[in-house]
């Protein structure tokens, strides 16, 4: 404004008219030169002249701005030129020449010295300031007025232009603010830095987070020119990788970062050249993907899982296939030794003939009970234990069977350890994996048994099939051995794997403790470099009920009755073992065989029967349909099952449940003699 109060000032002293500019929306002056006193100190002053002025002033106004010019005579003598000053369409300043007089109107004298009486004028300094008033001959009026035509256009012109650049400045501001804006709130690490030098130029508060960097970081990690005091929080390869985006391109890929902390996460990372408002930069953005790796290595591991579980269904299909069977072949070994011991004197050469024999019948039933429990098939007998005190027992026994160059240590909780577990199945797994630590120690070490409560939180639970967010028992048998490599361990659990080589191990110990475990509802890891020993635990869901202490009966003497029993196993080898074992225990026989015999000997009502005892799977009807017939026509029958099969197979079968008795294949005299006590001597069902 003060270059054009200058202009005007220029204007008036070349061409001698009077000049200003007006604001046309409030009146105000905004730029003058030249003013003469008439107006100022006479017209301006006194109401009715003023009144005359603003006369003049409003119909200038509505003249404007359809009109190029105005010219207009007031009504207090004088003339008025006024231009408009146009904006972008909008009227926004009126250029005003005046007051000025035409050479051709001189002013009548005495009606100017008569208005000045009436008004109460000096008329002297009245007349003195109409003769100063800027006279002009029409021709040159229309120069100037031309002039300040073109001034009139070259403000609103510059007008435009600044209005314009104001325009693209708050533009360019605004998108400042806005790049800034969303720089600083983006969810990724942003870095900016300068292209060739690659110096770091900027980064954004979830950089400082990521990172865990504080301001005062920035503040030395962000120098006005040269290198920063700090390295880059991506590392000392960020140089390289921005270099590399100059000039081959984009790069993306994954990073292991560290935070400040020492902490180690993933990260995505993306850098690209780009224009930052007019700018070329080198942006650099890093995600933090840690817990989409996390959830990757989840699934990776559910995969494994689920693979190891089709290779143990698999085997639990072949397992399930042969062990009727087997089972059906081991029954008469084991039968007939037994019937044979219980007639031979203990010290008879025979008698220890058959002891082997019946030794070596018993490790194949177990072997055939491993690959049940592979399958997670193998039934349990399942009871309330408190594993401290299983555990004492089992140090005890592991002291007598380990090296005496094995320390073997126990640690322990001075909390209740109770969990429902088979008693049995645990020290077979307990024994499994200190025999395991045993082999690898060759040259002596430490075996460790730690019992510890612990919470298992929903992570893990997602990334172990099997486990729940529970309170778990863990049991850790630690040793100080040779340890695991990797490639084994990602096979340690298969069936048949073993690395002990030929003739010492039939790789079933492990999967086997597997199945165990699972089937308790637990679950088993291990931990283990090589050079470094072995962990490995056992999860079981606790429970707080508490502990029975269990009561052994192999020394008690058989139990024995005289009822009649009618038998249904189809298997003729099997048939006849049982007649002669149930003979020998005081029973009364009835051999049907097939169920069809069955039905037809029960159907002689001169027949007493008291239990029925039948093989769940035969040819036509199954063992629960046998009895659901016999029942019909002997209400209240008793009846004891029997089974060579896979338990989940018998349930499917819909024999067990709370008030059935299964006796499993291949059986003892002594089992068949107390499982059938226990059916004869329960109350009638109604």
């Amino acid at each position: 404004m003060a270059m054009v109060q200058r202009l005007a000032a220029a204007n008036f002293a070349a061409a001698g008219m009077p000049i200003g500019i007006i604001d046309a929306v409030d009146g105000s002056v905004l730029v003058g030169a030249g003013w003469q006193e008439i107006c100022s100190k006479f017209h301006r002053v006194h109401p009715v002249t003023a009144a005359r002025c603003r006369e003049s002033d409003a119909h200038i106004q509505t003249q404007l701005p359809s009109a190029a010019t105005c010219q207009y005579k007031c009504k207090n003598g004088l003339w008025d030129i006024a231009i408009p000053v146009v904006v972008e369409g909008e009227h926004l300043a009126t250029l005003f020449l005046g007051q000025f007089l035409f050479e051709d109107e001189r002013p009548d004298r005495e009606r100017f010295e008569r208005q000045a009486r009436e008004l109460g004028f000096d008329v002297e300094a009245y007349l003195t300031a109409l003769d100063q008033v800027p006279v002009f001959k029409r021709a040159t009026v229309d120069q100037i007025l031309a002039y300040n035509r073109a001034l009139a256009s070259f403000l609103a012109d510059l007008a435009e232009r600044s209005l314009a650049h104001r325009r693209s400045t708050e533009a360019l501001e605004e998108s400042a603010r806005r790049f800034q804006s969303m720089f600083d709130d983006a969810n990724d690490a942003l870095f900016l830095h300068e292209v060739g030098t690659g110096r770091l130029v900027d980064l954004n508060r979830r950089a400082l987070e990521m990172f865990g960097l504080s301001a005062e970081w920035k503040l030395r990690g962000l120098p006005e020119k040269g290198v920063s005091r700090e390295p880059h929080p991506l590392g000392p390869e960020a140089a390289q990788w921005i270099a590399k985006a100059e000039t081959e391109g984009p790069q993306l890929f994954e990073w292991k970062a560290r935070h400040h902390s020492g902490r180690e996460f993933w990260t995505e990372v993306s850098i690209r050249r780009a224009l930052v408002g007019r700018v070329d930069r080198v942006v650099v953005a890093a995600r933090d993907i840690d817990e989409r790796k996390r959830v990757e290595e989840e699934r990776v591991q559910l995969e494994r899982q689920l693979r190891q579980a089709q290779k143990m269904e698999s085997v639990g299909l072949l397992a399930g296939g042969i062990a009727h069977d087997f089972n059906n072949l081991l029954s008469p070994i084991l039968g007939y030794t037994d019937l044979l011991l219980s007639g031979a004197a203990p010290g008879e050469e025979g008698a220890k003939d058959l002891r082997s024999i019946r030794a070596a019948a018993e490790r194949a039933r177990d072997r055939v009970k491993q690959l049940l429990t592979l399958s997670q098939k193998q039934k349990l007998n399942l009871r309330v234990l408190e594993l401290g005190e299983l555990v004492r027992e089992m140090e005890r026994m592991l002291r007598r069977a380990i090296r005496e160059d094995i320390r073997i240590e126990m640690l322990r909780p001075d909390a209740f350890c109770a969990v429902k577990a088979d008693r049995g199945q645990l020290e077979q797994v307990l024994m499994n994996l200190a025999v395991n630590a045993q082999d690898a120690m060759p040259r002596g070490g430490v075996l460790t048994l730690e019992l510890a409560l612990v919470e298992l939180d929903e992570g893990f639970a997602r990334a172990h099939s099997g486990a729940s967010a529970v309170p778990h028992v863990s049991l850790t048998v630690r040793d100080t051995g040779t340890g695991i490599s990797k490639e084994v361990l990602e096979r340690l659990f298969e069936p048949f794997f073993s690395t002990k080589g030929t003739g010492r191990g039939t790789g079933l110990g492990l999967s086997t403790a597997w199945g165990i475990v699972r089937q308790h509802g637990g679950v088993i890891t291990v931990d283990s470099e090589v050079g470094r020993g072995s962990a490995f635990c056992i999860l079981l869901p606790r429970t707080l009920e508490g502990a029975k202490v269990e009561r052994r009966d192999d020394e008690d003497p058989l139990p024995r009755g005289s009822e009649v029993v009618l038998v249904a196993e189809d298997d003729e080898s099997v048939g006849r073992l049982l007649q002669r074992m149930l003979a020998s225990l005081g029973y009364r026989v009835v051999y049907a065989g097939l169920p069809e015999r069955a039905l037809a000997l029960a159907s002689d009502p001169g027949l007493k029967i008291d239990a029925l005892l039948t093989d769940v799977v035969m040819p036509g009807l199954n063992g629960r349909q046998l009895h659901e017939r016999l029942a019909q026509k002997r209400p209240g029958l008793k009846v004891l099952f029997m089974s060579g099969y896979a338990n989940d197979v018998v349930v499917h079968r819909g024999v067990v449940d709370p008030e059935v008795w299964l006796l499993e294949k291949p059986f003892t005299l002594r089992a068949l003699a107390v499982q059938l006590r226990k059916v004869l001597d329960q109350p009638a069902r109604r």
